[in-house]
């Protein structure tokens, strides 16, 4: 018997810190990459979790590094593409989070 997880969609209208950077010219490949990997892989509901996400990029792009963006953490670089929804999932039976991401 399993309870129910906690969720949490984090506000669409959250302002990013800062926009993405222009990186080396393949920041509009990248923005297509991230479509595909979450069309790809997401459920039925078009949610996929943020660390698979994150295993997906480093496979199809081996260089990708949010710092080279500007951003310190994948989350607030996500958010200024102003691509995706991102939710929170909190199981009462594991601590700490999961991070959910899909197309807006």
């Amino acid at each position: 018997e399993s309870e129910a997880a906690e969720e949490t969609v984090r506000p669409d209208a959250r302002p990013a810190e800062k926009t993405a950077k222009d990186n080396g010219g393949d920041f509009k490949k990248l923005k297509k990459l991230l479509r595909e990997v979450v069309t790809n892989e997401s459920d039925e509901e078009g949610w996929m979790m943020l660390s698979k996400l994150g295993t997906q990029l480093q496979k199809r792009k081996s260089d990708f590094d949010v710092r080279n963006y500007g951003y310190k953490k994948m989350v607030p670089f996500l958010e200024s593409l102003n691509l995706f929804e991102i939710k929170e999932v909190q199981n009462k039976h594991n601590p700490g989070k999961i991070l959910y991401v899909r197309l807006k």
